[in-house]
């Protein structure tokens, strides 16, 4: 297996302890791959088309407390949608985890919401659709599984040109892959064991506070440290692309 430069694209501000924290979890799930990381920050760069010199795929991380919901929009949602179609565009492999899962398909044409109703802040029961028992990425997870998720915004509509992969009763768009690509997306976090999703759950309560009401300190408890059923997803998703070339 070759060495692969994967971007990751981070949502955080550079003094938010979870910016690190989301690194290092990337890394201890990908530890086994032989895969050299490039780290660039949507906050306090601009996304450019330079970003992707070299890069063989590409992860875009989740936000703490920014959002794609469009009255809360910042500057820099503009030119890292610029940057999604160069990403598209090339046909580069990746994922989008809740954020940017939230990025892809508002960027694909769906609408993104912050329903109180839909929050999901713990370990959550999840299952697969019937595109997801015929993807070969996701279909190892079984009919349901479990996984650890943090999220006050939402994708409400399914956008087009996707295979919706995984639901749930609260949140139906959980998980796709774009037809005819190696681009996955999930709202849930595949990088995070219950242990890391708690510690990064206290990281960003506070920004969370502002616009969930399920933000408090007891709810770290709703992160189950046993329940780790996704976190070779992304093992699995960089062994697949090797099998491929």
């Amino acid at each position: 297996m070759h060495r692969r430069n994967a971007l990751l694209i981070q949502i955080r501000e550079k003094s938010d302890p979870s910016a690190a924290h989301e690194q290092q979890c990337l890394q201890r799930r990908l530890n086994d791959h032989p895969i050299d990381w490039v780290v660039r920050n949507a906050l306090s760069e601009t996304p450019a088309e330079e970003w992707l010199s070299g890069i063989d795929l590409v992860i875009i991380g989740g936000s703490g407390y920014h959002s794609m919901v469009e009255h809360r929009h910042d500057p820099w949602v503009p030119p890292l949608r610029h940057l999604l179609d160069h990403i598209l565009n090339r046909r580069l492999p990746g994922m989008g985890l809740c954020f940017g899962h939230q990025l892809v398909a508002h960027h694909l044409g769906a609408s993104v919401t912050d329903d109180p109703h839909c929050t999901e802040i713990g370990t959550v029961t999840l299952e697969l659709t019937p595109a997801g028992n015929q993807d070969t990425l996701f279909k190892p997870l079984g009919a349901s599984f479990r996984a650890q998720s943090g999220h006050s915004d939402h994708v409400v509509e399914t956008p087009d040109g996707v295979d919706l992969l995984v639901e749930n009763d609260l949140v139906r768009n959980q998980a796709f892959v774009i037809r005819g690509t190696r681009f996955y997306t999930t709202q849930f976090h595949p990088e995070l064991t219950g242990i890391e999703a708690r510690q990064r759950y206290e990281t960003v309560r506070e920004g969370l506070a502002k616009t969930s009401d399920e933000a408090l300190p007891e709810a770290a408890a709703l992160f189950k440290t046993d329940q780790d059923d996704t976190i070779g997803l992304m093992g699995e998703f960089v062994r697949l692309l090797a099998t491929e070339e």
